[in-house]
């Protein structure tokens, strides 16, 4: 393999790279023998690199039975895809060939076979099932700590109330459903502290 002059183009047309997101988005899958795909996703970055110096680098030149993966075991050019390995260009060809490669994936898992999709069905079920569940859970969890804090809210009522004020709550609700309504409004005012009972003759205190 000769290297003269070793650049790295500033842009690619837009067939090189079209061709370019093509190579990464393939690399995803490799069919089998027997015409299973398989899903590969890890051999995405060595087909960034291939793509890298087959369309991007500029001045190399391959002698017989040499291919653009000998470029990966070259230290130089290596790390020349290290340097570039986060540019705008191969950011951007990662990017478009990950979301190519979900677009096919989908396909396939559309297009698999009836037992497979059925499969496919029982888990979403069960997913959701849980989902439910959980969600119960939660709300469930919500419920008891809201009851739990009106239980401590009334514990604190009657512990602020004095006998006199429990006895005239009594009377009230067996009496005037208004006049109960006014009498509770007026504890959670004093137990919120927005209401003061005023002290015996503070008016005339004041005077």
């Amino acid at each position: 393999m000769k290297k003269e002059k070793i650049h790295v183009k500033k842009h690619l047309s837009f067939p090189e790279r079209e061709r370019f997101i093509t190579i990464v988005a393939d690399s995803y899958f490799d069919t089998e023998k027997d015409d299973a795909i398989r899903y590969t996703p890890y051999r995405a970055l060595e087909a960034l690199m291939a793509g890298f110096f087959t369309l991007c680098v500029e001045g190399i030149t391959y002698e017989e039975g040499e291919t653009v993966y000998d470029c990966m075991e070259d230290e130089e050019l290596r790390s020349l895809f290290e340097e570039n390995r986060f540019s705008w260009l191969l950011t951007e060809v990662d990017d478009c060939a990950r979301d190519l490669a979900d677009f096919h994936r989908e396909r396939l898992i559309a297009a698999a076979s009836p037992v497979q999709k059925k499969l496919a069905e029982a888990l979403e079920a069960e997913l959701l099932i849980r989902k439910q569940e959980e969600d119960l859970l939660k709300k469930q969890d919500e419920f008891l700590e809201n009851q739990k804090k009106q239980n401590e809210y009334a514990e604190k009522v009657i512990e602020l109330m004095t006998p006199e004020e429990i006895a005239a709550l009594n009377r009230k609700m067996l009496s005037n459903q208004d006049e109960m309504e006014d009498a509770i409004r007026t504890i959670a005012q004093k137990v919120s502290g927005e209401y003061k009972l005023e002290e015996p003759g503070a008016d005339e205190k004041g005077d």
